[in-house]
């Protein structure tokens, strides 16, 4: 049975490894444990020590076969999955046991290389309770499950103090905790590094999510929330793509009004661009500003990150270079001649590049135009015509072309910026979330008394207008009525209460205790008072870690020691019962256990012998084999009180006179 259980624990650790090793290495693990299994259940004997070599050798050689090496996260793990399977056939005796047992612990660490996300932890703790659980069974067999149990809970909250001291105090080298980057294999979603709204006839916006936000203090900002991404500026009639060449930071910026600190928690996207909520005053650490204001990281993001940003809602941009209003003008020449004849009649009609902007935007108002999801394709010759004066309908890419493409006809600098729109507050966690379904295209045009000015032509769309669109910017209701109200009922509203209770719990998560970098430890050691810097407060809280270990190992003494100077109340009834016998004369012996006891009261006072024996096997039941309860205890308490034996009557000669 002993078998079965280590057996159990071992699947139970290796299940989420099947999310992370190939087939082959789930199926092969798998097959050895159901194979060492079957001998448990049947008796049989297991496989001599030459079987057992062979099996090691194949596993190392297969590891071998598929990555060209055992090193590396992926090859190690599928190794050393492989070998605790295989050293389950030889679990023949306890130390075995106790041995395969405690290698899944070190299973627990490898799986965090490959996740930390909040499921896996609470798996791994359960586990980790089964493994103390099975421990315990193993080195007292006579341990009843409950007990067990019971033992593990208490040694968990324990350890409890321990952990967060360690946690809070220990020094942090870098950002969060350790993570490894995931294979190449992964797949990202995300935006696109270019924009080619004409090869696009049904946008399908997704739910999943691509960053949260948690602000200081939430910014008053009257046209939402523009989240900037990427600056796509060169275009070839049908794509517009980033510049190309060095990136150089762009003109400084006046921040007017109130800045906006927040901290975003981004998912992976296989890209090395970080939004930001219009316009980043600097950049995080690990990443630069680039051209057009865009952060740009200096490596990939293939795992969850965070980063802390100061934004300004109301600026003024300098004056950009040469080269940069250069690349705001090109067009091909002889494009899209009746947008260009659309332009000068416009710039017949207004006074200054401001006014025709707005005349451009007003066209859209009062134009028969139609947003849709589901636009008609565009050719590829003259795709600005075709939208503004044939087809009439598209999303945000549609129409930040067309806008684009005017204003540099008429001269005006212009580029378009991709990046998200909104997001929905989750009234849960106090944070807000964005989804893919919130991307979103904008035009920036420049002008030389302003500098760069956003423009959004989809804003100047009337709400009859809008056929259909994504997500949008979902408001905190509609984040958990849906966006349709609270049609779904109460089982509606409950599931979607729910989902937003786990991504508040994820959330948390991932920004209280993953994103606990080495700055945010430097905070609250500063607000401890150990100290503003770093070469003060670490060996400061070296050394306060120190002393509240010592702390906690000397009460940890001092209760276990006052546990053995203080009397059990089972050793307390018993000392009193032995008391009682001496009074009787009978004393009990250090190396007599309760049954010989027994018999020796027998043999030496028969009128005790009943009642003894009735108190000494209730004393073996409850010290050995543990079925008691306080109510045994209590009534073994009971029957040593009622045991009143008399002194034993002395006999002898009489004296002779």
């Amino acid at each position: 049975m002993r078998d079965l259980e280590v057996l159990l624990l071992l699947a139970a650790v290796f299940a989420p490894f099947a999310l992370w090793m190939p087939p082959w290495v789930s199926g092969a693990f798998l097959a050895l444990l159901g194979f060492r299994a079957a001998l448990a259940w049947t008796g049989r004997s297991l496989p001599a020590r030459p079987w057992r070599i062979l099996l090691a050798l194949a596993g190392l050689g297969a590891v071998i076969a598929a990555w060209g090496s055992p090193l590396g996260l992926n090859a190690g793990t599928a190794l050393f999955l492989l070998m605790i399977a295989v050293k389950s056939l030889e679990q023949t005796t306890q130390r075995d046991r106790e041995v395969t047992v405690l290698l899944c612990c070190f299973l627990l660490l490898a799986g965090t290389l490959f996740s930390r996300s909040l499921p896996l932890f609470l798996y791994d703790i359960a586990l980790l309770g089964a493994i103390l659980f099975v421990l315990q069974r193993l080195q007292k067999h006579s341990l009843s499950p409950a007990s067990a149990l019971a033992r593990t809970g208490k040694l968990l909250l324990q350890a409890l103090p321990l952990a967060i001291m360690l946690f809070v105090l220990f020094p942090r080298i870098g950002s969060g905790l350790i993570s490894l980057s995931p294979s190449s294999e992964t797949a990202y979603t995300g935006l696109s590094d270019t924009l080619s709204p004409g090869d696009v006839a049904n946008l399908v916006p997704s739910e999943e999510v691509a960053f949260r936000v948690k602000f200081q203090k939430l910014p008053q900002i009257e046209d939402g929330f523009y989240w900037r991404s990427r600056v796509l500026t060169r275009y070839d009639g049908s794509r517009w793509r980033p510049a190309m060449g060095p990136s150089a930071p762009p003109a400084p910026v006046e921040a007017r009004g109130e800045i906006t600190d927040y901290s975003v928690d981004l998912e992976p996207t296989g890209r090395k661009y970080l939004p930001a909520l219009e316009l980043p005053l600097e950049a995080p650490e690990g990443a630069k500003i680039r051209r057009g204001f865009s952060l740009r990281r200096e490596e990939e993001v293939t795992s969850r990150i965070q980063y802390s940003l100061s934004s300004a809602a109301s600026y003024r941009t300098g004056t950009p270079r040469p080269e940069i209003r250069a690349d705001g003008l090109r067009i091909r020449p002889g494009a899209n001649p009746r947008t260009r004849d659309l332009v000068r009649r416009l710039e017949q009609n207004t006074s200054g590049p401001r006014e025709l902007v707005a005349a451009l935007l007003e066209r859209f108002d009062e134009g028969d135009y139609i947003y849709t999801m589901n636009p008609a394709l565009l050719p590829d010759e003259n795709p600005v015509d075709h939208f503004l004066f044939q087809t009439r309908e598209g999303f945000c890419g549609h129409y930040a072309q067309a806008l684009a493409w005017a204003a540099r006809a008429a001269g005006i600098p212009a580029r378009i910026v991709t990046g998200y729109l909104g997001g929905s507050r989750n009234p849960l966690g106090d944070y807000w979330i964005v989804r893919q379904s919130d991307a979103h295209a904008w035009v920036e045009v420049y002008f030389p008394d302003a500098g760069w000015v956003r423009k959004d032509p989809t804003q100047a769309l009337s709400p009859d207008q809008i056929v259909d669109r994504g997500r949008g910017g979902a408001s905190a209701e509609e984040g958990v009525q849906g966006r349709d109200g609270p049609s779904g009922g109460i089982l509606g509203r409950a599931a979607r209460y729910a989902g937003l209770a786990w991504d508040a719990a994820n959330f948390g998560w991932n920004y209280y205790v993953l994103g606990f970098t080495q700055q945010r430890q430097l905070r609250l050691l500063a607000k401890l008072r150990l100290g503003d810097s770093l070469e003060k407060a670490l060996p400061r809280a070296a050394l306060l870690m120190t002393f509240l270990f010592l702390a906690f190992m000397l009460i940890l003494v001092a209760i276990l020691l006052g546990r053995k100077g203080k009397a059990a109340p089972l050793d307390r009834i018993h000392r009193r019962f032995q008391n009682k016998l001496r009074r009787a004369g009978i004393k009990p012996r250090p190396e007599e256990g309760p049954l010989t006891l027994a018999r020796r009261i027998e043999a030496e006072r028969p009128d005790l012998a009943r009642s003894g024996r009735e108190i000494l096997d209730r004393f073996a039941e409850l010290r050995y084999a543990e079925r008691g309860d306080r109510g045994a205890l209590r009534d073994l308490r009971k029957r040593v009180r009622r045991f009143s034996p008399s002194a034993p009557r002395r006999t002898g000669s009489p004296k002779s006179g």
